[in-house]
C-alpha cells in the first residue's frame, strides 16, 4: 500500500462501442493525487479493511473503482455532481427552481431586496 499522497498509475479496461473490430477493450491510464491528508488516511483505512480477510488476493484501488463503477446509482451521481457546485451555483439553481414554479424569471437582486424588505 502506498502512503505517498500521490497514488500510482494503473490500468483499467473499459468496453468501447464503435466501429473498431480489432479490439473490444480500451486501456485507460490515470493517476490521482489525494488533496488532503485526511482523505489519504481514510483511503488507507478502507484498503486495510478490504484486505483484512483470510482468503483471496490483495485488493487495490482498482478493485474499489471497479466495484464503484458497477454499483453507482443515479442518486450517487447526483451527490457527486453536487460536490462541484459553488454557493453561487446553488443560489442560481434555487432561483431557477423558484422561477420555474412561478412561471417567471426571478432576478437575484429583486429577490434579495424583497427578502430584506428593501423598497
Amino acid at each position: 500500500m502506498n502512503t505517498d499522497n500521490e497514488l500510482k498509475s494503473f490500468e483499467d479496461h473499459v468496453e468501447t462501442k464503435g466501429k473498431r473490430k480489432r479490439s473490444a477493450l480500451k486501456t485507460i491510464k490515470f493517476s490521482y493525487k489525494i488533496g488532503e491528508e485526511e482523505q489519504l488516511e481514510k483511503l488507507n483505512i478502507v484498503l486495510k479493511d478490504l484486505n483484512s480477510k483470510k482468503f483471496g488476493r490483495e485488493l487495490f484501488i482498482k478493485d474499489l473503482l471497479d466495484w464503484m463503477v458497477s454499483n453507482i446509482t443515479t442518486k450517487d451521481i447526483e451527490k457527486v455532481q453536487n460536490l462541484s457546485l459553488s454557493l453561487k451555483d446553488k443560489v442560481e439553481m434555487r432561483l431557477q427552481e423558484m422561477g420555474d414554479k412561478k412561471g417567471e424569471d426571478i432576478d437575484i437582486y429583486d429577490y434579495i431586496a424583497k427578502s430584506l424588505k428593501i423598497q
